[in-house]
Formats: structure tokens, C-alpha cells, sequence
């Protein structure tokens, strides 16, 4: 599950705003501006610990990650391969611990599909109140 919705919106607009400004005059509809920005960094993960150690408790029981969005898979697998790596290099870590650290890491995109990007895109151009 999700947290901090409304930090991953607002990164997610920036992020848009940002790949906007690098094009300059070059026109981008929002679905390829929206789908290039997922491919950028995120500021986070955007989960609790204990959602990512629920992620990490799957990977150590060798559970299949079946979820039926293909981003979603994405997150898991990104968080499984932080996690093993951590415990490699830490073997005495504990699996909370582990999860405290990785969800304060940035992350290497936003796990959002296509079409959800385009949505949270939209909606910020519509608001344009952003009052953080």
C-alpha cells in the first residue's frame, strides 16, 4: 500500500515540470511527458517501513511476486534486490531495520503505470493550488 500520496504526486508534477523545461520549445503531449518522467528518480520510495518490510518478509520466505501491475512488480523487485544486498554487507541487520533504511532511499523511478502517471499529471495541472 502506498503512503505519502500526496509527496509522490507533487515529485511526480515536478519531475514532469523539470523533463518540460530541459525540452524547451520541443512539443511533448502529457502522455510522453508523463511517461518520461516515470523513468526519472524519485525522491523516495513513497512506502512506511512496515509496508516495505512486508515486501521484505515475502522475499525472505521466497514468495513469487505476482502482482497484477507490472510497476508494482517493479518496486518489489527493487526492494528485494536493496535488501539483499544490505544483508550482505551488514549480515547482522535485522529485516525492520533493513526496511527503516530502505524506505528513506531514494528510489531509481516512480512505480506508477502509464496511465496513472497521466492521470496524477493532469490532476496537478488542474489543481495548480499545490500547498506544500
Amino acid at each position: 500500500m502506498l503512503f505519502y500520496l500526496k509527496e509522490r504526486d507533487l515529485d511526480f508534477y515536478n519531475a514532469c515540470e523539470r523533463i518540460r523545461e530541459v525540452n524547451g520549445n520541443k512539443h511533448l503531449s502529457i502522455s510522453e511527458l508523463s511517461e518520461m518522467a516515470i523513468h526519472t528518480p524519485a525522491e523516495s520510495f513513497y512506502l512506511l517501513p512496515k509496508e516495505c518490510l512486508k515486501i521484505i518478509s515475502r522475499a525472505i520466505n521466497g514468495e513469487q511476486i505476482r502482482l497484477a501491475h507490472n510497476s508494482k512488480n517493479e518496486l518489489h523487485k527493487e526492494i528485494r534486490k536493496r535488501y539483499f544486498s544490505l544483508i550482505a554487507e551488514q549480515p547482522d541487520l535485522k529485516p525492520y531495520q533493513a526496511a527503516k533504511i530502505i524506505s528513506t532511499q531514494d528510489a531509481p523511478r516512480f512505480y506508477i503505470s502509464k496511465s496513472r502517471a497521466r492521470d496524477i499529471y493532469y490532476k496537478m495541472i488542474n489543481t495548480r493550488k499545490i500547498s506544500f
